[in-house]
């Protein structure tokens, strides 16, 4: 519910136009955080139920560190 569905629409044509980049390599946000059945809100296994983001477009500090733990970590680190 609520969801904006161009969003991920956005998200598969640009995986798909960067795919074999040699020069960028794309995260997709969606795709690590949201299923068919809908999107993480909260950060698991945060003890207080800690959200994943603020608003629609920016994620709370606790769910830059999830995001950038699960997601971006194999990017980032050698």
């Amino acid at each position: 519910h609520g969801l904006d569905r161009m969003s991920f629409e956005v998200d598969r044509r640009l995986q798909t136009a960067l795919a074999g980049s040699p020069a960028v390599a794309y995260v997709s946000a969606l795709e690590g955080l949201c299923t068919d059945e809908g999107c993480l809100a909260v950060v698991p296994r945060s003890r207080n139920r800690d959200l994943i983001a603020v608003d629609s477009g920016h994620l709370s500090p606790r769910g830059s560190v999830f995001v950038a733990d699960t997601l971006l970590r194999r990017y980032l680190l050698p």
